[in-house]
């Protein structure tokens, strides 16, 4: 196929927020009259892999940070399987940060580019096109291996775009737009918004990070005012993010802008990113020009750490800007890290007085040492870093503060704080933030009737976000001024007994093991509202088998097969797929349920199903179904015979109450079978099925029935067993209405699993 007739292929990798970078690259094929197609890794479900076989692409180009490096390394894979010689071109931060020579192995590309892709992808497809790859050597910004050598030819980097008479616009029409802006944008969460760049670069020097293309560079503020008019007009949104590191660098270039877009009548909210060197009345201006969020980098509370980071700010500049926004009432969250180059455990303890006593709202991390920077470059030189390939490949991209995985990866502690203090000194600090915010802002006017409450902070009314698998995670950001809402229902005065049992069971328990580790198991460990000793806590137990971690947080992790009973006086129950099977496995290990207490009170879920029921809600219905799925095992399971038994000695008892015997199952699917042969093979006298479609069938010897038909014959109660809880009341309604039989005769297999979960109906010796 003639190389002119074929096109590039250009594939984003699987992050989920708009790709800005290729959206401008896109329009710099565009003007070359480049032709391309567009392929998401994260939405599309397209034939590029059959196309590509097919000979449709001349060559491939992606391209991304650091952490998208499984996807570059698996599209690059997939090309070099499929369509062996086509070239594959690597661009974005990734190929001016990572080492050039273990970046080629990881992601053995054919050409690397270095700064802007504007600069250089199209005069390297013309090079292609013309079946011309030697005029590579002279295009700037281009990195590519030498022929027939194990040397790497680099290109001097082009020179940085004149944005003052270059405009460089993205274009969106390839992109899922839709898809991303409900994707929402980081640290403004459910605000719709469109990404725009004032600017390239930063002006910071941060030894932590890699800024995007050098020094900050703006662009002309009538080129930003007129892609802003160009997105109102063309697509529906809500308001604007300027996305750049920096909004400007300068009050006066601000305000410049702020009366541009006040002239512009485009009227829409937007949120930025700021410094916190901006005096009181610039951000008063801010806010009257439609500004509705401000993200700042707060880093450390200490001024020593600051200056190691070459932050150029001070903290006394933090504590003005913090209480700046306060006063002009620009929600504003300040970003901040722990374990920072330098930082011995009385800095981190500033950095945690300084959020405190400032009340700054802000998502928080652990230092990572990523290429690029200058922390990566110290940690190689002082040792640090013992063998970089190594390091690359483990090096971890995820929340390990969150997920509580830090001890299970290679981490490079750049602190002063010792090795094996580091993370028990992190956890504390940092739970001792986490539980003030979780004090602070609770949620106000609890209206369960409605299933809504008031933001502590602004009093806008949102929807409460009821959980089945957690009481402790009812959390959401206020849709308004995009504050974390914190909802502590064990205050609710039908769990406040259970609550107080926790914080009496915990205070005397001199050991502690916690079975789970889901939501529960995560939260207990970032917000303290039990007073817990959190040094008493000695493991965590693990219901995932398959799991090779060794640690969750700073604890040991079991499994199932590895606990032991080491005479722990206290296990607190976080998660698990039921209580009562959670219950069974602790009794066998010699622990009895007077020294098991549950995180989650046991009335929790029929708490949930009674508010479902109150508010007709059908997401409250779907979260209930959900909850009690998750309390069903597998049929043909041992502790779904050992669930049978308990419910067969529970019907037992109220049949022979009624003067009854024999029960009949329905429905007579797969559920309803396997329910009717273990209640036989407890004794239980399993008459027939009931079922709508499969009446005069007998499956497993088990005589069918029609309920409305055959309902004369039902003399015994009816059992009726399938998954969904909704289901099994749709067909309680029609045996009542169609067939006859009294309520006090059906049971329903969900109401039962419920009794059983709140401990009404009592497990079997």
């Amino acid at each position: 196929m003639n190389a002119h007739s074929q096109k590039l292929l250009i594939v984003k990798p699987r992050y989920n927020f708009f790709p800005v970078g290729l959206a401008h690259v896109i329009t710099s094929l565009i003007s070359h009259g480049m032709d391309y197609e567009f392929v998401d890794l994260l939405r599309d479900n397209s034939d590029w892999e059959q196309k590509l076989a097919d000979g449709s692409y001349y060559a491939v180009a992606t391209g991304g940070l650091t952490g998208d490096m499984p996807d570059l390394t698996h599209v690059c894979r997939r090309v070099n399987e499929i369509k062996p010689g086509t070239p594959f071109i690597l661009g974005g931060k990734i190929v001016s940060d990572m080492p050039l020579d273990i970046l080629l192995e990881r992601v053995p590309f054919d050409f690397g580019i270095r700064g802007e892709g504007e600069s250089t992808l199209p005069f390297l497809l013309e090079a292609l096109l013309e079946n011309a790859p030697e005029k590579a050597e002279s295009i700037d910004g281009l990195v590519f291996p030498g022929n027939g050598t194990n040397r790497l030819v680099v290109n001097p980097l082009p020179k940085p775009i004149n944005l003052s008479e270059h405009d460089l616009y993205p274009t969106w029409k390839d992109i899922d737009v839709v898809h991303y802006l409900n994707a929402g944008v980081g640290g403004f969460p459910g605000f719709k918004a469109f990404p725009v760049l004032t600017g390239r670069g930063c002006t910071g020097k941060c030894t932590f990070c890699s800024p995007t293309n050098g020094s900050f560079r703006m662009r002309q503020i009538g080129d930003v005012i007129r892609e802003l008019h160009d997105l109102n007009d063309r697509y529906d949104f809500e308001g604007f993010a300027f996305v750049n590191e920096i909004l400007y660098p300068t009050s006066e270039r601000i305000r410049e802008f702020l009366k541009a877009y006040r002239d512009s009548g485009i009227g829409k909210p937007w949120v930025c990113l700021l410094r916190v060197d901006i005096d009181e009345s610039v951000l008063r201006d801010m806010k009257e020009s439609g500004c509705i969020g401000i993200s700042y980098g707060v880093e450390s509370g200490s001024d020593t750490v600051l200056k190691t980071l070459r932050k150029r700010t001070h903290v006394s500049q933090i504590r003005q800007f913090a209480r700046f926004v306060k006063k002009v009432g620009i929600p504003a969250f300040g970003s901040f890290m722990m374990g920072s180059d330098g930082e011995d455990e009385a800095d981190l303890a500033k950095t945690m007085d300084l959020l405190i006593e400032e009340d700054i709202v802000g998502p928080g991390a652990l230092l990572i040492a990523y290429p690029g920077t200058a922390i990566y470059d110290n940690a190689l030189k002082t040792g640090k870093i013992k063998d970089e390939r190594t390091y690359i490949d483990r090096l971890d991209f995820s929340n390990i503060l969150g997920s509580g995985q830090f001890r299970n990866v290679d981490y490079v502690n750049v602190s002063r704080i010792p090795d094996s203090r580091l993370f028990p000194a992190v956890m504390n600090a940092f739970r001792r933030y986490a539980t003030h915010l979780y004090h602070k802002n609770q949620a106000e006017d609890i209206c369960l009737d409605t299933l809504n409450a008031a933001c502590p902070r602004c009093k806008t009314r949102v929807t409460i976000p009821f959980r089945v698998n957690t009481i402790l995670g009812m959390e959401q950001f206020c849709p308004r001024c995009f504050h974390q809402i914190f909802y502590n229902m064990y205050l609710n005065e039908r769990f406040r007994n259970h609550y107080d049992g926790l914080i009496r069971a915990v205070k005397n328990a001199s050991s502690i093991v916690v079975y789970g580790t889901g939501i529960n198991g995560c939260l207990m460990n970032f917000y303290d509202i039990f007073g817990l000793d959190y040094s008493k806590i000695t493991s965590f137990i693990d219901e995932d088998e398959g799991s090779t971690n060794r640690y969750f947080f700073n604890y040991d992790r079991e499994t199932v097969d590895t606990f032991q009973n080491n005479g722990a006086d206290l296990v607190l129950l976080a998660d698990t797929f039921g209580r009562q099977n959670a219950l069974e496995f602790l009794m066998s290990r010699g622990i009895s349920r007077e020294r098991v207490v549950s995180l989650v009170p046991e009335t929790w879920l029929l708490f949930v199903k009674e508010i479902c029921e109150l508010s007709g809600s059908e997401k409250i219905h779907s979260l209930f179904e959900h909850g009690l799925n998750q309390c069903i095992p597998d049929p043909g399971s041992p502790h779904f015979s050992r669930l049978v038994a308990d419910l067969a000695s529970y019907l037992r008892q109220r049949m022979n109450n009624g003067g009854r015997n024999g029960i009949t199952v329905m429905p007579a699917g797969q559920f309803g079978v396997a329910m009717a042969k273990q209640m036989t093979e407890q004794g239980m006298d399993v008459s027939g099925l009931l079922d709508n479609y499969k009446s005069g069938k007998t499956i497993e010897g088990y005589p069918v029935y029609h309920p409305e038909k055959d309902g004369a014959k039902v003399d015994g109660c009816v059992l009726i067993a399938t998954p969904s809880y909704g289901v099994q009341k749709s067909l309680k309604n029609q045996l009542i209405t169609q067939a006859g039989i009294p309520e006090n005769r059906i049971f329903l297999f969900g109401d039962m699993v419920l009794k059983r979960e709140t401990g009404e109906l009592c497990l079997q010796d």
